[in-house]
């Protein structure tokens, strides 16, 4: 798919029109007629993570029409879904209809971990960093997975492993597969009508990730107990390595970001894109969404 990366319409009259014509949508997502959005600002792994379902698999997401840079930031332009969130239809579903939805997302995530994962790394849906806001607001990888698991303890001195826990001692020692993987599979995220899911959205965290960041990533907010049933319902269960996040979740926050922390010692906090990476692209002229001035801030 060709995408589009600027405007014909300048895009802050779309915004502004759309505001006055359509209700509230969110404060990330505006919708500019009938039938399409525009979502920003959002970084490059969501684009890449849409256009790569939409030419392998077929699985509902929006369907994705074009980029567009506002501010010096990039925007999303892409179908809009009728229906509403399962967060907000929840409680109006009856127990057959969770089950439905439940057996719908097993699916998808099924067809989605089927994926072939063009390197063991961690990584977008092209290769390029990926982002999580579970670890914080910059860039990552493409690494293996033992460096993740790295970035995500903190870099932590191995003789203060067990300040975390046993459980991630077990995890961070352990081999896993890389699948693709949503990572924000939240009832916020996903649409329903007259009971089943017609579309997965936001897919700003997506990309190559060890098999279980699916599990714990569920996990990450406040879940009440028939959402978490679904969850073990939709995924494949991974305990311990539940168990091994929330210990991180509670000593490690954001390990991404420079935040206070109860561990003591760390070798380097934070995370960037892997040098191999940047190396690949220095001195190239490149015209990509990489490239953008949106990003350069976070990848510098």
């Amino acid at each position: 798919m060709g995408l589009f990366i600027g405007t014909i319409f300048p895009t802050r009259w779309r915004l502004w029109l759309g505001r006055q014509l359509f209700a509230h949508i969110d404060e990330k997502v505006t919708r500019i007629s009938w039938h399409r959005i525009v979502k920003g600002h959002c970084d490059p792994p969501e684009v890449e993570a849409m256009q790569y379902i939409a030419s392998n698999i077929n699985i509902p997401i929006p369907k994705l029409y074009g980029t567009h840079i506002h501010d010096g930031k990039l925007y999303i332009e892409m179908e809009y879904i009728p229906g509403e969130t399962l967060e907000n239809a929840w409680k109006s579903l009856s127990s057959g209809q969770h089950i439905a939805i439940a057996a719908d997302i097993r699916h998808y995530i099924s067809v989605l971990r089927a994926l072939q994962p063009p390197t063991d790394l961690v990584s977008s849906a092209f290769q390029n960093p990926a982002s999580d806001f579970r670890i914080g607001y910059r860039f990552l990888g493409p690494v293996p997975v033992s460096e993740f698991h790295s970035i995500i303890r903190g870099h932590l001195h191995r003789d203060d492993w067990h300040l975390i826990g046993k459980e991630m001692e077990v995890v961070h020692t352990s081999n896993y597969k890389i699948c693709f993987t949503h990572a924000d599979l939240a009832p916020r995220n996903i649409m329903v009508r007259n009971g089943r899911v017609v579309s997965i959205i936001d897919w700003a965290c997506s990309g190559w990730f060890p098999e279980y960041w699916e599990f714990t990533r569920a996990h990450y907010f406040f879940l009440n107990k028939d959402w978490r049933d679904t969850i073990r319902l939709a995924l494949p269960c991974y305990e311990t390595e539940l168990k091994s996040e929330q210990s991180l979740w509670r000593m490690i926050p954001e390990p991404g970001n420079k935040t206070f922390t109860s561990v003591p010692r760390f070798d380097k906090p934070g995370s960037n894109p892997s040098d191999a990476w940047l190396d690949s692209r220095e001195g190239r002229h490149l015209d990509d969404l990489w490239s953008l001035r949106s990003v350069q801030g976070r990848i510098t």
